[in-house]
């Protein structure tokens, strides 16, 4: 916690030149103009010992200059284009140890918002809070809280523009050096569709409105939002104007084995093929803030080769200290349920969670209906489902280019909660959902049994499963069609092999016809955990449906958990099922006998042989 010793002050950025509203700063609502206005309504600040007006050297911000003048207000002039040097020259003039950056096209920003942050900021151990980085307040209402040391720091670091003019544009963007923080609206002010800042003349004439409504300075939040609410045509004015926004995301990683970090080691897969290795190709929409494993040597390596600067080896710890808006569950399955529970009491956007989502069918429906309750977006990487080729065999399925399917015979890597849950979330996505299971385990050294079985689905067709040990890998699913065949195997970081078969005439007997193979040309684009990825972004800002979420991860572990049901029973068992308790442990690995790690592994961090 910061002790309140150092001087705050508020340091609000004013130019009078602006290509879409000129003098927009200087204008007029109720004999005042609105920079006017805006300083009247931070003066009442409990926290803020200065109140400091940057503007520029350019000739017409001189009626700024005889304003403050004329007002005893302090002020600054500096570059027009190089904000982030104005501002920074402004407060080392008057000696500010915090800077609340403000913007003068922002009138509305009142002292409560400012208390409010820089008690936040005060309270907290960070470098940077804003009210803005989620947004949930009005736009209009948005405040920077920074120091002047790291202000200075970053003016030795970036020349870039878009740096330079957007002040604190660089620490946003760099989570992974600096501690973020974000304070939020109270619900009765979460109403981040309003938009009450001054950039375009439609803006102007609802902030008008606004003042011209209450006629004095001063009032709260609270009063314009229930006035807007009654007055819903003043917020139509502007609802068609737009601004851009900067936005970054940050991603954390519980877990830093082979998904979490360690595939990215091996020679032979292609990149990227892990949590970590993802994140870190969207670094310019993303970046990662911090890992968190119970292994020292694991953490180091994550430190060394992706430079992660912030670990820990208490995931609880890490979700109290960073604010995570995407996080990694990379862990075994037995941890998952409680991981998530922790996240979305920290305030997580979304949670990207390694399959199987848990050992057991009631944990996992406590983490979806969790998740669900408090809107956090949960996905579960059955990766196949963000493979571009594995996505083209469902388009053609849809498009019905082998018919209707007939039936289905499938094969997988050992362990029904490894290998065969990514069958069992294949054969759902491709079929829909299923009906009944009949099964026989194949039991083995591992806690997680392989097995075969017969699935019936809702649409009344069948697949046939096996999945067992092997002394080679075999992922495989043919499926029959009415007018053709699939062909879809192997693994999902390589080795994938797809044929397309359609019935044509035969060349050999006259009026029957036969399979003739087509091409299948390889499906470009990025690599699945970049898919995933992108779309848990676009679930964040679109609410968009995840092609893969906790439901589907729900419903894949409960045909898991009917092989099971039906060995024991000796019986076909319909879903879904009853039985909510069973608790499977998933193997380690689907390619060694026992379903564990070999030594090479567990010791040395190294992949090669399972």
């Amino acid at each position: 916690m910061k002790m309140n010793t150092k001087k705050v002050a508020v340091i609000i950025e004013a130019r009078y030149y602006a290509s879409r509203l000129y003098g927009k700063t200087m204008m007029e609502v109720i004999n005042k103009p609105l920079l006017g206005l805006l300083i009247e309504r931070i003066k009442p600040s409990k926290y803020i010992s200065d109140i400091i007006v940057a503007t520029t050297i350019k000739k017409d911000s001189g009626i700024i200059e005889d304003y403050c003048k004329k007002n005893n207000i302090n002020y600054f002039r500096g570059s027009e284009d190089d904000v982030l040097g104005r501002v920074l020259e402004a407060a080392k003039k008057y000696d500010v140890d915090v800077i609340v950056e403000v913007t003068a096209d922002n009138p509305l920003i009142d002292f409560e918002l400012i208390d409010k942050g820089v008690k936040f900021y005060l309270e907290n151990d960070y470098d940077y809070v804003s009210s803005y980085n989620t947004q949930t307040y009005p736009s209009g209402y948005d405040i920077r809280i920074f120091s002047t040391k790291i202000l200075d720091e970053i003016d030795k670091i970036t020349k870039e523009p878009s740096d330079r003019e957007n002040v604190s544009l660089y620490i946003y963007m760099h989570p992974e050096k600096y501690r973020i923080g974000s304070f939020y609206a109270e619900p009765e002010l979460t109403h981040p569709e309003y938009r009450l800042t001054v950039d375009q003349k439609e803006d102007f004439e609802l902030i008008k409105a606004i003042f011209e409504h209450f006629n004095k300075p001063i009032f709260s939040m609270k009063e314009i939002i229930d006035f807007l609410k009654k007055n819903e045509s003043l917020v139509l004015l502007n609802k068609g104007v737009t601004h851009k926004k900067y936005v970054v995301y940050k991603s954390a990683i519980i877990g830093l084995g082979r998904m979490g970090q360690l595939f990215e080691d091996d020679p032979l897969m292609k990149k990227p093929c892990s949590h970590v290795g993802a994140y870190n190709y969207l670094k310019n929409k993303i970046k990662i803030v911090a890992g968190c494993d119970i292994r020292n040597d694991r953490l180091s390596l994550f430190q060394q080769k992706w430079d992660v600067k912030r670990l820990y080896t208490n995931y609880k710890e890490m979700l109290k200290k960073e604010e995570i808006d995407i996080l990694s569950i990379c862990t075994h399955a037995p941890e998952h349920k409680e991981i998530v529970i922790e996240a979305v009491k920290a305030g997580v956007k979304a949670i990207f969670c390694e399959k199987p989502i848990s050992t057991n069918l009631k944990d996992a429906q406590e983490m979806i209906d969790t998740c669900k309750k408090n809107n956090v977006i949960l996905y579960i990487d059955h990766t196949r489902r963000f493979d571009n080729q594995w996505r083209k065999v469902k388009q053609l399925l849809d498009d019905k280019k082998i018919g209707d399917i007939k039936i289905l015979n499938t094969y997988s890597t050992a362990g029904l909660l490894n290998g065969g849950i990514h069958l069992f979330d294949l054969l759902r996505y491709y079929n829909g959902d299923v009906d009944t299971v009949y099964a026989k385990l194949k039991r083995d050294e591992s806690t997680d049994p392989s097995g075969t079985g017969l699935i019936k689905f809702k649409n009344g067709t069948y697949a046939y499963v096996d999945i067992d040990y092997r002394d080679y890998v075999l992922f495989q699913l043919n499926l029959v069609g009415s007018r053709g065949l699939l062909k879809c195997g192997g693994m999902i970081r390589g080795d994938k092999s797809f044929e397309l078969y359609s019935s044509k005439p035969s060349t050999t007997q006259t009026g029957l016809l036969e399979l003739q193979k087509e091409e299948f040309l390889e499906v470009k684009g990025e690599m699945p955990l970049v898919n995933a990825i992108n779309e848990i972004i676009e679930s964040i800002e679109t609410r968009k449906k995840s092609i893969s979420d906790g439901e589907d991860g729900y419903k894949s572990l409960e045909i898991c958990m009917a092989f099971h049901e039906s060995d024991k029973l000796g019986q076909e068992v319909k879903l879904p099922l009853e039985n909510k308790n069973l608790v499977v442990i998933p193997r380690q690995t689907s390619f060694t006998k026992d379903g564990k790690f070999p030594l090479s592994y567990e010791r040395d961090n190294k992949l090669m042989g399972f």
